[in-house]
């Protein structure tokens, strides 16, 4: 249960089907934070198990297709909830509704799910978790920063935003990533940051 398609799905955030780009973008997210890249990787690995469990199409598993959006949810959640054995038991059941999810755009809309999943199953996640326990698991907002640096850093700030962290140094290893599947991509991915931050 392994095997290259768990980092395929990490990298298919960003459109790249390419190990390598996965395993960039996780470690990008846990240097910015230890707790969110846990939060990936878990998300990384259940989307595609429960693929395989629901026996879904081979080929867009292996392709990563059902692990993107759980990945993302895995990651967001403990974006917006403290870490607590609630938190952990909302992460797996959001990470298995997004995967079917994603399987219901695949093959009931006319048009791709991209990570329509994702945001729809973090929303409902979000109101499960405050109709539960309230407040009380929401992370607090941290103090204001005003980021060193100039323009360079927020454009690779920028970058890094795809997925909730604001780190140059995540924002680097997301386009080396990106350049590993596909140096063009990487190039675009940089020139949209550039021309948005600009």
């Amino acid at each position: 249960f392994l095997d290259l398609a768990i980092l395929r799905g990490v990298g298919q955030i960003m459109f790249q089907g390419h190990a390598g780009t996965g395993a960039f973008f996780l470690a990008g997210v846990a240097l910015a934070s230890p707790i969110m890249g846990l939060g990936a990787v878990l998300g990384a690995l259940i989307g595609p198990w429960t693929a395989r469990l629901m026996r879904y199409d081979k080929a867009e598993i292996d392709q990563g297709l059902y692990g993107f959006n759980s990945t993302l949810v895995g990651l967001a959640t403990f974006f917006f909830l403290k870490p607590a054995p609630s938190t952990f038991a909302l992460l797996v059941a959001g990470c298995v509704v997004s995967t079917f999810i994603t399987w219901l755009g695949m093959r009931r809309l006319p048009f791709p799910a991209y990570t329509g999943p994702f945001v729809v199953t973090t929303w409902l996640l979000l109101v499960v978790a405050h109709a539960i326990f309230g407040s009380s698991l929401n992370v607090p907002p941290g103090p204001d920063v005003v980021a060193p640096g100039g323009f360079v850093e927020q454009v690779l700030r920028g970058e890094s935003e795809v997925m909730l962290e604001a780190n140059m140094a995540t924002g680097i290893l997301f386009l080396i990533g990106i350049a590993l599947s596909d140096v063009w991509h990487a190039g675009m991915a940089l020139l949209g940051s550039v021309i948005g931050t600009a």
